[in-house]
């Protein structure tokens, strides 16, 4: 509503009044496209500007060291010369969208060419309401640092491109980063930023799986107000960082900006220095582009543990050459280069304090220079894209011909002359063009986003360094080239809040904390395990292992011979056995004594074969058990009492038929031994077949039967 108020208040009142600017454009006859820009090149402070911003500057003359190469090479776009005019937005929101409507309302004196496209280098704070003022506009915008994942979002954004990957990808990697350490347990700090809270919840939304076991310590995110924050509020995030579960957190990861980490970074500083015995902790920062490498040498030993990712970046020595070549006394076309300069020397031009005069003959930019500038080559991808893509404006729509033709033109604010901003627009989306270094090809995709490349840096020693590459599409996208270094911790890093319980126990979660918190209590009930997540109960007939992590079998042990009875009945058989052979023996010897002879002595043999059966039958029944003993005892119970008292039935029946016959002198048939050994052979053989025709119906073979006991839980 704020971008849409002002445009309405620029286009009925007219001009806003003329800013500073950095301006070069050719006055020649020939088509002039203007590019603008909205740099940093001031700090903000209080609402208004305050310090030099090096950074700002040199991606001002990057962008103007890009935009005269191109003007050189007049094969490119033939009959077009570009132009640029660079505002500085002093890192403030509104100074951001006032320059941008001063751009918009600014033209070329000649042919009155105004501004066809714009290139941002703000934070994504800052980008975005300057993509949704040049949005009313059909102005395309390209920035080569605005990383937040709702520019990608075309309903909203509808002519925003950037050479810089989107956050989505961002979270991609700090993700992958946690994986590879197998860091489950992370406490998550955020600025209070559109950059922070977006760019967190894009992290939080693919980061927290409980079904993985990943889990934000403390359950929830510590949010530092930005911009504006106190003392009170870094020491307040400290705090929370050393809560009770928090503090098992040793890694913490940041969705922030650079001014926030160097605020919460001075206060652990604080706090250690006041309790130096009591505040041992060591934490491992996982950054993000915003602050991994841009953090002070102070505020990196205070960290002393960093792994982070950065957008690829690659040193440019044509641009770094051109930049330290520059001298006051002969660059005057960017107005904020005097204090650049005073910034960068500590020293003053002006002569208002002579202790501190510059020395401009024996001073050089390549003092103190680093030339790994952060954003630099997608400075350059930014103004490429646009060249490019008139270039490609130009063959199709003007069908090759030199200059601009009318169907590409368009009359802007003021009527100055512009590109038709959707037709630009298309064909910034379909560049392609080859980097002149190692990261390849630039290319956009349908929401204008980038292939994501990014660095991963770590902290060794002093020094932030890289040791491998994130890239989006790969596999694995993760691969790292050198080995990680740990400062102040030995071994390797492990970060949860509680450790897994032990065999036996199982977990009781904390109230108010994640799922990754618990306390550990020992099962109960009846034979209990656990794997030290669920209590369970070892079924019937298994028990729980010594180690208390799951159920084995139970072991049978046939012990019958150690219990009492077994004893009593294994000895009672024993002297049955002897007793019956000694009397068999006795009978033998004496086989044709008057007594043996009137006693039946066939009959007599078979019952002493059926009695020694019967005191054998305890041993089989106190043997192991197994499908031969249990046919044994099937068979052997009947036999052996069939043995026993077939005889003795045959014996009374024969008793019987002699006593009881009619008078007579002749014997009854069937009496003789012969015939009453075969008569008792013929009944035993019935108990026989009975005997065998059970095993055949039911085969013999071995069963448990267990028995559950009550449980008590």
């Amino acid at each position: 509503m704020r971008v849409t108020l002002i445009a309405l208040t620029v286009l009925i009142e007219g001009r806003i009044a003329a800013a500073i600017a950095y301006t070069r454009y050719k006055n020649v006859s020939s088509d002039v496209v203007m590019i603008g820009a909205v740099l940093p090149i001031h700090t903000s402070l209080n609402g208004a500007c305050g310090s030099i911003n090096s950074l700002g500057i040199i991606h001002s003359e990057a962008i103007a060291y890009v935009i005269e190469r191109i003007n050189n090479r007049s094969e490119l776009v033939p009959g077009v010369k570009f132009g640029f005019t660079i505002h500085d937005s002093c890192s403030s929101i509104n100074s951001a969208l006032d320059e941008t409507l001063n751009l918009l309302t600014s033209k070329t004196p000649q042919k009155g060419f105004g501004i066809s496209a714009m290139i941002d280098g703000s934070t994504s704070t800052t980008t975005i309401p300057i993509a949704q003022l040049l949005g009313l506009f059909r102005i395309p915008l390209v920035s080569f640092s605005a990383t937040h994942p709702s520019l990608s979002d075309k309903t909203q954004f509808k002519y925003f491109l950037r050479t810089v990957p989107s956050d989505i990808y961002q979270a991609k990697a700090l993700i992958d980063i946690l994986s590879y350490f197998n860091w489950t347990y992370v406490a998550a700090i955020q600025s209070g930023d559109v950059y922070g809270r977006d760019g967190m919840s894009a992290f939080l939304e693919k980061y927290k799986n409980e079904t993985l076991g990943r889990c934000i310590a403390g359950n929830n995110v510590i949010e530092i107000p930005y911009p504006g924050a106190t003392t009170q509020d870094y020491d307040k995030a400290v705090d929370k960082l050393m809560q009770p579960y928090v503090i098992n957190a040793t890694v913490v990861v940041a969705f922030a900006q650079v001014e926030t980490l160097n605020g919460l970074l001075d206060a652990i500083k604080r706090k250690r220095d006041r309790d130096s015995i009591t505040f041992t902790k060591e934490f491992v920062w996982v950054g993000t582009d915003a602050w991994t490498d841009s953090l002070s040498t102070q505020r990196l030993q205070t960290a002393r543990n960093l792994i982070g990712v950065v957008v690829e970046e690659i040193v440019n020595d044509n641009f770094n050459a051109y930049f330290t070549n520059l001298h006051i006394n002969n660059h005057t076309d960017n107005p904020w280069f005097s204090e650049y300069w005073e910034a960068h020397f500590n020293c003053s031009l002006n002569g208002t304090n002579t202790s501190l005069l510059c020395d401009t003959a024996h001073q050089s930019l390549a003092t103190g220079y680093n030339a790994d500038i952060l954003y630099l080559a997608h400075a350059f991808d930014a103004v490429y894209t646009i060249a490019y893509g008139v270039q490609d404006m130009q063959r199709r729509v003007c069908n090759g011909s030199a200059g601009l033709c009318s169907a590409a033109l368009t009359k802007g604010i003021f009527n100055a002359v512009t590109l038709e901003g959707d037709l630009l627009f298309q064909h910034l989306l379909n560049v392609t063009f080859g980097r002149k270094d190692a990261r390849g090809m630039v290319s956009f995709d349908r929401n204008g986003d980038i292939p994501a490349i990014y660095t991963v840096e770590n902290l060794q020693g002093s020094v932030v360094t890289s040791v491998g590459k994130w890239v989006n599409g790969q596999l694995p996208a993760l691969n790292l080239s050198k080995p990680v270094v740990w400062n102040q911790i030995n071994g390797s890093i492990r970060s949860f809040c509680s450790a897994p319980c032990n065999s036996g126990e199982y977990p009781i979660p904390v109230a108010g904390q994640s799922s990754c918190c618990w306390t550990c209590s020992s099962c109960t009930g009846t034979n209990p395990y656990s794997d030290g997540k669920l209590c369970q109960h070892c079924a019937v007939g298994t028990k729980a292992n010594r180690n208390k992590d799951g159920c084995t079998p139970i072991v049978i042990n046939y012990e019958f011979f150690s219990y009492p009875w077994s004893v009593i009945s294994i000895t009672i058989a024993t002297l049955g056995i002897v007793t019956v052979m000694i009397v068999g023996f006795v009978m033998l010897i004496n086989v044709n004594h008057k007594v043996v002879m009137a006693s039946s002595r066939e009959l007599m043999t078979l019952l002493f074969v059926g009695l020694f059966l019967c005191y054998c039958m305890p041993f089989v029944f106190t043997a192991t058990p197994s499908p031969a003993f249990c046919a044994i005892r099937r068979f052997g119970i009947g036999f052996s009492y069939s043995a026993c008292f077939i005889p003795i039935l045959v014996r009374v029946i024969r008793i019987h038929r002699i006593f009881n016959r009619k008078a007579s002198m002749i014997a009854p048939k069937f009496t003789s031994p012969f015939s009453q050994v075969i008569f008792a052979l013929v009944l035993l053989f019935v108990q026989v077949i009975i005997s065998t025709l059970w095993l055949a119906l039911e085969r013999p073979q071995r069963r448990v039967h267990l028995q559950s006991s009550k449980r008590r839980d």
